[in-house]
């Protein structure tokens, strides 16, 4: 009976697997047919986020800032860096992390882009609670929660609350 669970469990896993790989190459067809413009910008930061191999991931990040900044198109250039913010995190440099996550929150605050200044907020408390300053992740989380409230998402605000009583537990 094990062994036909365990079969089982790995037949889904392969599944899944097979399908996000079938995703990721369609989207890099439509990546590599598109025009510069705000499409091929997405397509870009997709396939970083969605690319488990750090330097490719980072070359699609790079590659959607460089779009980004030749449309001069500020809230893709603030996306950007909030991706390439969540990379150098995984991969444990959270001062470029933070860096990243403070300009593309300057750059949201300045164009007013709710959702972009909630993420930049929620970021930086992720990465700070990763680096153990539980202090300043419950400042940034409370901040992301200012945020979420003016958009009126509860669901955000579920997992806002969550990160925030995490965090509380850890001091």
């Amino acid at each position: 009976m094990n062994k036909k669970i365990l079969i089982l469990i790995f037949i889904l896993v392969s599944q899944l697997v097979h399908a996000q790989q079938k995703e990721i190459d369609s989207v890099m067809r439509l990546y590599h047919t598109a025009t510069v413009d705000t499409l091929k910008i997405q397509y870009a930061y997709y396939l970083g986020r969605a690319i488990t191999e750090p330097t490719a991931a980072a070359r699609y990040i790079e590659e959607g800032e460089r779009l980004a900044e030749k449309l001069q198109n500020r809230y893709y250039i603030s996306f950007g860096k909030l991706c390439r913010a969540a990379i150098y995190n995984e991969q444990g440099n959270y001062p470029l992390s933070i860096k990243n996550n403070l300009e593309a929150l300057k750059i949201a605050l300045e164009i007013g882009n709710a959702y972009l200044v909630m993420g930049a907020y929620d970021d930086l408390g992720n990465t700070y609670d990763d680096e153990k300053d539980e202090q300043k992740a419950i400042y940034y989380t409370k901040q992301s929660i200012v945020w979420i409230r003016k958009m009126k998402d509860t669901s955000l605000l579920v997992d806002g609350y969550t990160h925030l009583s995490n965090y509380y537990d850890k001091l």
